[in-house]
């Protein structure tokens, strides 16, 4: 019988004590769930995103040579009550057949879990029992706020080094979260979309390509806007926005490189074998429902920005898709001044004045 193992964790951020109960989770058993925890809270403590916390994880993973099938993570949001979220880890352990189930939080969850007022089939490990790492990620942030670099170095994984050092975003996120509070998720749903800009090669022209709403959608009925859509339970958003496209597009994106950023990814063989990359722009969000539409919630953008010829997309979409009446790329002139839905208005226009002179595509800072 194959042992799996599921361990939870906010990861904020990655440290040396939980890169070394992880590896030695994945050297003792056949498969290892690694679940992403706050994947939609933004706050003092939850300061940076949980698709760049998924990042950090592989990164180090990875450098330190660990095999890729023998890890799976999943990125799991908080609840008001204990009850939705055990419902969660209850049914990631019947989805993966998970044997033992990781945690050393023991007011939250062992305590509670112990209790026996839940069910709760997997074996329980508390990875803190035998721990000798004493360093916490509060202390690590703390350390980043502090400009302890002698710390951080002796702490973090030096791919987690270079990830935030590389990321003025995602460091200025971890050093100002006290003094300047970052901007929560909005409740309701959360999904991603893609700015998904070509520049074709003979005409020397940008286009972005829109899809058309169907009159029959809840929100902005008719409206054009950029691909996107829901966020399934325990999907990473990068994962998403590749679904998404593909599904209401029918333009297939393969991840090449997933701890990178931006992602490493290419097209199917029979568009192009040219490697892309899948930059994540900001969280946008409403409270006007004008813009938010009657679900509320918040989407996580993406962009990519390509030089190619534009006939091989165009020739491969298709049409009448669920979402969409019709796909089809608009010249960017034209797209900024259209009335899209949502936010993707300004989503378009910060990622157009990210486009340099030579029409590369610029990684925008927040």
């Amino acid at each position: 019988m194959k042992k799996i193992a599921f361990t939870t964790g906010r990861y904020m951020t990655f440290h040396n004590g939980q890169r070394a109960y992880i590896e030695n989770l994945i050297s003792k058993f056949s498969k290892t769930i690694i679940g992403i925890g706050s994947c939609y809270t933004y706050s003092e403590r939850n300061c940076v995103y949980a698709h760049e916390r998924e990042k950090m994880i592989r990164m180090t993973l990875e450098a330190d040579g660990i095999d890729t099938t023998l890890y799976d993570i999943v990125h799991i949001q908080d609840y008001d009550t204990f009850e939705m979220w055990i419902s969660d880890i209850k049914d990631i352990c019947n989805m993966y057949g998970v044997t033992d189930f990781v945690t050393g939080n023991n007011e939250d969850i062992l305590d509670v879990i112990e209790s026996g007022k839940y069910e709760f089939t997997p074996n329980i490990i508390n990875p803190e029992i035998e721990s000798k790492f004493s360093v916490h990620s509060t202390s690590i942030r703390n350390a980043l706020r502090n400009g302890d670099i002698e710390f951080v170095q002796n702490n973090v994984p030096f791919p987690v080094l270079q990830y935030i050092f590389s990321h003025n975003t995602t460091l200025e996120e971890i050093v100002e979260a006290t003094t300047n509070p970052p901007i929560a998720f909005n409740q309701g749903r959360q999904t991603v979309d893609l700015v998904f800009i070509v520049r074709d090669i003979e005409t020397k022209e940008d286009y972005v390509l829109l899809g058309k709403r169907n009159l029959e959608m809840e929100d902005f009925p008719g409206y054009w806007g950029v691909i996107g859509g829901e966020i399934k339970k325990y999907e990473s958003p990068v994962d998403s926005v590749i679904r998404n496209f593909y599904e209401n597009t029918g333009l297939k994106i393969d991840i090449v490189k997933r701890a990178f950023e931006p992602t490493i990814v290419k097209f199917d063989s029979q568009i192009s074998d040219k490697l892309e990359t899948l930059h994540f722009i900001d969280v946008y969000k409403s409270n006007d429902e004008k813009n938010a539409g009657s679900r509320g919630g918040s989407s996580q953008c993406f962009a990519m920005v390509i030089n190619d010829n534009i006939k091989k997309y165009e020739c491969k979409l298709k049409q009448n898709v669920e979402r969409f009446r019709r796909v089809c790329f608009s010249p960017l002139y034209n797209a900024l001044m259209l009335p899209l839905a949502y936010e993707h208005s300004n989503m378009l226009k910060r990622v157009a004045s990210g486009m340099m002179s030579n029409y590369k595509f610029k990684y925008i800072c927040k």
